[in-house]
């Protein structure tokens, strides 16, 4: 093969790799390919408005946190929060689900998406619907 045309196939393959990679762009939302759960519908979360750079449901150590109700129990799944997709380390307790926040994630003024998503206990992708939360 003639070193122009390796040089487009290799500028190819690492063009489409990038392009199925997602480019670097952050996860915008739920995992396209896990299924809607109906276990996993959010019932309610908090807070559901907040101010920018303003720490909120502070806890003890000063951090923030967000707590989501989901319609069953998730006891032995594997699940987080996410935030604007970046995923927090949670706490499970049934049906109640909560995570501290980092100050990077809500500095500035915008409308966030929570949702829980990860791996019930076969294994299989599971995600949630999304909700906002506002920050003034």
């Amino acid at each position: 093969m003639p070193l122009n045309m390796r040089a487009r196939l290799i500028l190819c393959v690492m063009v489409w790799g990038t392009v199925l990679a997602g480019c670097g762009v952050p996860d915008s939302g739920p995992d396209p390919y896990a299924v809607r759960n109906s276990s996993l519908a959010i019932t309610s979360f908090g807070p559901t408005e907040i101010h920018a750079g303003v720490p909120f449901n502070r806890q003890p150590d000063g951090s923030s946190a967000v707590w989501i109700r989901v319609k069953h129990p998730v006891d032995g799944s594997h699940v987080a929060i996410h935030f604007d997709g970046t995923a927090l380390q949670t706490v499970i307790r049934g049906s109640l689900l909560t995570a501290r926040v980092p100050a990077r994630l809500y500095a500035k003024p915008g409308i966030h998406a929570l949702w829980v998503a990860g791996k019930n206990q076969d294994g299989a992708r599971i995600s949630s619907n999304k909700v906002k939360m506002i920050a003034k």
